[in-house]
């Protein structure tokens, strides 16, 4: 098993194996929990982006934090890792690569997302 999960042709970087196993090996908790992820983040990134824009480093810091939490426990590292870029930009007060990033880490998390729904619906979460 690859490390992360295809969506067609392309991978996907989240390790569902890894995401299951941090729910006991439960796919309904693991379901829930990517059904509430898929649901929350996008409000979540346009904060994020909307912080950014506006120099809010504070909102744009703790917002960058909480996706980072949220991308571990669903083992979605390279995401994680953005996020965590993110909010090291922030506190440098990077603004405008911040921004830059954000707008990846959208892309990356749409791509994540809809790995995860795939996964759901075909059991293998």
């Amino acid at each position: 098993m690859s490390p992360s999960h295809p969506v067609g042709d392309a991978p996907c970087s989240y390790d569902h194996a890894e995401a299951l196993r941090r729910f006991d090996d439960s796919p309904d908790a693991c379901a829930e929990i990517v059904y509430v992820f898929v649901e929350n983040c996008p409000t979540e990134l346009q904060g994020l982006r909307e912080a950014i824009q506006d120099g809010d480093s504070f909102t744009a810091v703790n917002l960058a934090h909480k996706l980072q939490d949220a991308l571990a426990v669903l083992a979605a590292k390279p995401a994680k890792r953005m996020a965590r870029t993110i909010e090291t930009m922030v506190r440098s007060g990077d603004f405008e690569a911040a921004a830059r990033q954000a707008r990846l880490l959208c892309q990356e998390v749409e791509q994540v997302g809809n790995a995860m729904l795939h996964a759901v619906a075909l059991g293998g979460i």
